[in-house]
């Protein structure tokens, strides 16, 4: 039996920011599309520093997977000033066809649409089967000015685009920020979260008195302007207020209420004064809020409202304010649709119109639209991660259904979510509802799924065998049946992607390879932060896990970018028995592509990743159906084939 290795990877005070869930379907496209083991072609564009509305020329060297073909799409991801961070809901259009030339490279033009400051570009084929990312790094195009420099919205939307998928470039742009444009206090406030992200504690004083003095010297410099805009008003505020400056934050906030009302850090400041003021009174706060939402200036402050005004709707009962703001909330982020629909849902009095939105909803994603397919991605893969949004939503529309009295619908719903993957908690919901309406077989099907669960104890597994009051014998038979199903799903949803060397170390500082640490079956890699909340809350959780992995002879990893002191009196203080290694220059937190904690990897014998952004739930099924699967390469291996048998 293996040991239990923990390596806990604790990001720093930041390092919860990926329990917000970027877009893990994008996060996909971007490792594991069809490029990922090619090497990626040339893309160049002529000029490189575009001033807006300029035409560039674009010239591709192909792939080897892409030569040849008569004609390629330049696919693109569009940021306007007002796109948020990480890549969830942008997908992708195309905004060129290349053409092949007599040399052998493609060539086209085009011009950023108006109002487009950054684009990243991948190139694919026109049936969109095979694509070029740059191996995931995509090629980009920022929009500059009249001097050559990148306009400061292309920088920030620059930034944005790279959370979630390269922590280092969103480092090197925020420091590309406050060289270009010094005096801007955005800037500088995107450099103060991305070194917190990146270094963590290190160096964290000398960062600190040089934030301050660039304060200081941006108060100076704001104080002395004409003309003083907003953003930058609202940032020097928010950067005092994070600084703990008490002089300048209120100097700033006052100036900022008084000045812009309606801009986003005012309307927030708000917001969170009106929640603390009218905690105990919804109908208040929602006048309120109201009020708020006419003076707001544009999306982002609107952003600042809508979630507040949604809950005190909810809590206060008002089914005609609840289904204004759930449209509201709609308008403004289209990706929370189905979030607010399951809320809509719950309730008695928006019951229907939450079902309407939810079938609406599943109508147009299972139409799996191509702007909507995330960059590098290629037409299958969407198809995939399309066909397991419209499960989830129908698992949601079936619950309602069922609470409406409307049995045949939602089981129909629940029966086509089921479909697709492996939930226990979807086969439990259909089994008691085909059991409610006298479907004994079905219901005996749907529990022996959730059985067949290695998450399933052993003794869950015996309760539903007695309450479907079954033989022994005809139970495991059913059990078996499942189990051979949930093996085979689970390994319909595998990748098989290899990884760069890592280099962890040990507490007294000598290093050992990742590699080194794997080998004779499934590993499971754990992120995990003392910082964030969930992974506390999960704490308990990884530990039984561990244990259970132990006893089947798994282990389960885990690495920090903590100091081993801080890391080994966390622990102690925990009573957490575990060995710890150090991810010291995060080299396994690239090489795996996490950002947020707590996040689950699984990598195989081989030492490939086979399971990425996993969950605790997911991650013992995941195992058994890789022990399963190298356990018949095994036997495989070792029988001869039936003609050499013959001899």
């Amino acid at each position: 039996m293996r040991s239990i290795i923990f390596v806990l990877v604790l990001l720093g005070l930041t390092g919860c920011s990926g329990a917000m869930q970027h877009s893990l379907a994008s996060a996909a496209g971007e490792r594991s599309g069809s490029d990922a083991t090619a090497p990626a072609g040339t893309l160049t564009f002529i000029p490189d520093r575009p001033r807006p509305g300029q035409r560039v020329e674009a010239v591709y060297r192909p792939a080897k997977a892409l030569a040849g073909e008569p004609l390629l799409h330049l696919r693109a991801r569009l940021r306007t000033p007002q796109h948020d961070s990480y890549n969830d809901g942008l997908g992708s259009r195309t905004v060129a066809v290349l053409e092949r030339q007599r040399d052998g490279t493609y060539r086209s033009s085009l011009s950023l649409p108006a109002g487009v400051v950054y684009s990243t570009f991948a190139v694919e084929n026109v049936e969109a089967t095979h694509t070029d990312s740059r191996e995931g790094r995509f090629w980009e195009l920022l929009v500059h000015d009249s001097e050559g420099r990148p306009v400061f919205e292309a920088l920030e939307q620059r930034f944005n685009d790279y959370m979630g998928r390269d922590e280092l470039a969103v480092l090197g742009t925020a420091r590309e920020m406050v060289e270009v444009y010094p005096d801007h206090p955005a800037g500088w406030s995107s450099l103060r979260a991305a070194e917190g992200w990146v270094l963590g504690e290190q160096d964290a004083e000398e960062r600190l008195a040089k934030h301050q003095e660039r304060l200081r010297a941006t108060d100076r410099a704001l104080a002395a302007k004409q003309d003083v805009t907003a953003n930058e008003i609202g940032y020097l505020y928010w950067n005092a207020r994070a600084l703990q400056d008490d002089e300048l934050t209120g100097r700033w906030r006052e100036r900022l209420l008084a000045e812009h009302p309606g801009h986003f850090f005012a309307v927030q400041e708000r917001v969170i004064a009106l929640r603390r003021e009218h905690r105990e009174d919804s109908a208040t706060l929602l006048r309120e809020l109201e009020v708020l939402w006419a003076l707001a200036d544009g999306r982002q402050a609107r952003e600042r409202i809508v979630g507040a005004a949604f809950a005190a709707a909810r809590n206060l009962g008002d089914a005609g304010a609840v289904l204004v703001w759930a449209d509201r909330y709609a308008d403004l982020d289209p990706k929370v649709r189905a979030w607010v629909a399951n809320r809509l849902s719950d309730t008695e009095a928006t019951r229907e119109e939450g079902i309407l939105w939810l079938q609406t909803e599943i109508s147009r994603i299972g139409q799996a639209p191509d702007q909507e397919r995330p960059l590098g991605a290629t037409a299958a893969e969407h198809r995939e991660s399309t066909t397991r949004r419209v499960a989830e939503l129908r698992a949601s529309l079936g619950r309602p259904l069922l609470a409406a009295g409307r049995a045949q619908a939602g089981i129909a719903a629940l029966d086509a979510a089921s479909a697709v993957g492996w939930n226990t908690s979807r086969f439990r919901t259909v089994a008691e509802a085909r059991l409610s309406t006298g479907d004994r077989e079905g219901g005996i099907r749907a529990f022996a799924a959730v059985a067949a669960d290695p998450g399933t104890s052993g003794d869950t597994a015996d309760s539903l065998r007695l309450a479907l009051d079954l033989a022994p014998l005809v139970w495991e038979e059913a059990i078996s049946r499942a189990r051979a199903e949930m093996l085979q799903r689970t390994l319909q949803s595998a990748r098989t992607e290899s990884l760069a060397s890592v280099n962890l170390a040990m507490r007294n500082g000598s290093l050992v390879r990742l590699e080194q640490l794997i080998g004779g079956g499934p590993t499971v890699v754990v992120f995990w932060s003392r910082y964030c909340g969930y992974s506390v809350q999960a704490m308990q959780q990884i530990v039984a896990l561990a244990e259970h992995l132990a006893g089947e002879g798994v282990q389960l990893l885990a690495v920090t970018r903590d100091s081993p002191a801080d890391a080994e009196s966390y622990l102690r203080e925990g009573g957490w028995d575990m060995q710890v290694l150090f991810d010291t220059d995060g080299e396994a937190a690239r090489a795996l592509n996490s950002w947020g904690t707590p996040q689950y990897f699984v990598l195989d014998a081989a030492g490939r990743l086979r399971f990425a952004f996993s969950s605790l739930e997911d991650l013992p099924r995941q195992v058994a159906a890789l022990r399963t699967q190298e356990s018949r390469s095994d036997r495989t291996a070792k029988e001869p084939h039936l003609w050499a048998a013959l001899f």
